[in-house]
């Protein structure tokens, strides 16, 4: 398997992969806060407990944003290819305030899923990350994406945070982070 900067010819290859995921858990947020700690400051903690969900739920993309708008201002899209073709994608973007290179979008084929393209194209965009001098990788998913959540911590990503409204319709939005 080959990981590669993606060209244009590409992206209709990547158009074409499935970005939806099944999910069997959810990620659920409780704050919590020491009553006698209140007396001496604000104490408020986060407990990220992951819970089974009574059916699976099928999830796509964490934006919404289409595929050739993200490309257009992606700061670079790695692509991973087989003899049989791309199997998954990418998007790497800049966040204007943060010394780090964001991981917008990671689509993996279907068939191609658990068996190391996501690793591979995680451990590419570690390099770029490098190779340019940003200080931290930083990746999100929505709560209910226990697939990508998961494998974001078994890579080495850390919980960094959450936002109540990071996607359109108010889902919430987990993020993770590395120091490259």
């Amino acid at each position: 398997m080959d990981v590669r900067q993606a060209d244009l010819v590409d992206f209709e290859a990547c158009v074409a992969l499935p970005a939806t995921i099944q999910s069997t858990h959810v990620w659920q947020l409780r704050l919590t806060y020491d009553p006698l700690a209140t007396q001496l400051g604000d104490d408020l903690g986060v407990v990220l407990s992951r819970t089974r969900l009574p059916r699976p739920v099928t999830i796509g993309p964490g934006s919404m944003e289409p595929l050739n708008q993200l490309w257009q201002r992606a700061a670079d899209v790695l692509v991973a290819e087989t003899d049989e073709g791309i199997v998954g994608y990418l998007v790497l973007t800049l966040p204007p305030s943060l010394p780090a290179v964001r991981v917008e979008r990671l689509v993996v084929a279907p068939a191609a899923r658990r068996s190391g393209v996501g690793r591979l194209l995680l451990n590419a965009a570690v390099q770029w990350g490098r190779a340019y001098r940003y200080e931290s990788l930083v990746a999100f998913c929505a709560a209910r994406n226990d697939p990508a959540a998961s494998f974001y911590l078994r890579w080495g990503l850390r919980f960094a945070g959450y936002s109540e409204a990071f996607f359109p319709r108010g889902e919430i939005a987990l993020f993770f982070h590395r120091p490259l």
